[in-house]
């Protein structure tokens, strides 16, 4: 079944609505827009056996590095773990990664560690 042009981009848009997050399609820029300093992107692998993709990523990223100054974020569809978008992987660079990771944990430590309360 083919899917219609762009259905990947407007259901991972959704998601993150759903989400309440401030990511959105823009169909006339082709691009993801609403998270400042982030420039995300999809990968697709349509064929789940094919691993093309997965060597491709470092080349994919320093694509669009090379045409912005944000951090990138790619979110990869791939079906063979799933066909809904909360099956996707999402791949960070570390200097991305762990930022958010430590927002996170920041914002609310008693949420986010598994360490004795103790050692908070």
């Amino acid at each position: 079944m083919r899917r219609r042009a762009f259905e990947w981009e407007r259901l991972i848009a959704r998601y993150f609505s759903a989400e309440a997050l401030p990511l959105t399609w823009d169909g006339a820029k082709r691009r993801y827009t609403g998270i400042a300093g982030h420039e995300i992107a999809r990968v697709n692998s349509s064929d789940p056996a094919n691993l093309g993709t997965w060597k491709k990523l470092p080349e994919r990223f320093k694509y669009v590095e090379d045409r912005t100054d944000k951090r990138v974020i790619l979110i990869v569809n791939n079906a063979r773990f799933g066909d809904g978008v909360e099956d996707s992987l999402v791949v960070m660079r570390l200097g991305t990664l762990t930022p958010l990771l430590k927002a996170l944990v920041n914002n609310d430590k008693e949420r986010w560690s598994d360490a004795p309360k103790d050692q908070r």
